[in-house]
């Protein structure tokens, strides 16, 4: 039986297999075992309730976060 590697030794990638725009959700969600949709409802609702820096964030992410 195989354990998954323990949280701080796991890497922060963009998963271009699986992805929308840039896989930076996807890659955050496989990393942290998160839900993919959640984490995307929750920027697009972010959006449009507080506009601010967002978008850049993620553009940001996209260009920092290697992909798998």
């Amino acid at each position: 039986m195989t354990y998954p590697a323990p949280m701080l030794q796991r890497r922060l990638h963009r998963n271009t297999i699986n992805k929308w725009v840039g896989g930076v959700f996807q890659g955050i969600a496989d990393t942290y075992g998160w839900d993919v949709t959640l984490l995307r409802i929750l920027f697009v609702g972010s959006s449009f309730l507080l506009p601010g820096p967002q978008w850049v964030l993620y553009v940001l992410a996209w260009i920092i976060m290697p992909p798998n």
